[in-house]
């Protein structure tokens, strides 16, 4: 009998796994969204296999990735970028860095940086209507944009008083058992939501701060006397509040 669980995050995976009888215990950390269980499973028992999940690049004529370069709508406010450079192919998601994909057929490619993989769709007439993001088990559409579609232009940092910093250190609650950690660190304001990373958020406002480790920003909110009472997260299209119980 083996006792276990994994977990992950952004670009990190983790399994912890006992063999009680046999007092063997097994941890394994990986900076991958790749799957490890069966690295841990068959730490613990060989009769387990491990994965063969590699994958071989073909060798395709470069004119090729002429008909994939574009903007790609997952979800609206996020988007995959998808470039051309010296006949390699490269795709960007909103918020995140430039990665190159490589060809297993001449539709399909995958990333090494992480587990996924892209998948271009043509219509009857040979045009790319789509790209399919397959990612932790799930192929999600993203619809080409048209050729006026304009990146938003990059967000500017601004001063803002480091008093007005302080006024929003506390907790705020998502969710029951999600919570944001909001401190400041010199001039600096930190937020760490529960079971991820503390990381910078930059100012654009008094108000309103951004990530850029992610596509997200933060809205803190004043009640009529300027007491802080909660904040707003936007992120993927949505605005979730979050009350400040501390």
């Amino acid at each position: 009998e083996i006792a276990w669980h994994n977990g992950g995050t952004g670009g990190y995976r983790s399994f912890l796994g006992f063999d009680k009888a046999k007092g063997i215990g097994v941890v394994v950390l990986s900076n991958s969204e790749s799957d490890i269980d069966d690295i841990g499973l068959h730490l613990l028992n060989p009769k387990f296999e491990l994965s063969n999940k590699s994958r071989a690049a073909i060798t395709l004529d470069p004119k090729v990735y002429d008909a994939y370069v574009g903007h790609y709508e997952l979800i609206p406010g996020f988007v995959i970028t998808v470039t051309k450079e010296e006949n390699r192919l490269f795709a960007q998601a909103t918020g995140q860095g430039k990665a190159e994909v490589f060809p297993e057929s001449e539709t399909k490619f995958f990333y090494t940086v992480v587990d996924a993989q892209l998948t271009f769709v043509k219509d009857d007439k040979g045009q790319v209507t789509h790209l399919i993001l397959h990612q932790n088990g799930m192929d999600q559409r993203a619809r080409r944009l048209g050729p006026d579609y304009q990146p938003p232009p990059p967000r500017k940092e601004v001063a803002v008083n480091p008093e007005i910093l302080k006024s929003y250190a506390g907790r705020y609650e998502l969710v029951p058992g999600v919570v944001f950690d909001v401190t400041v660190e010199g001039d600096k304001l930190m937020v760490q939501i529960t079971g991820q990373p503390r990381v910078q958020v930059y100012p654009e406002s008094e108000t309103r701060f951004f990530y850029k480790v992610v596509e997200a920003q933060i809205t803190f909110q004043r009640d009529s006397d300027g007491k802080v009472t909660g904040l707003v997260l936007h992120q993927g299209g949505r605005d979730q509040a979050a009350k400040k119980i501390q």
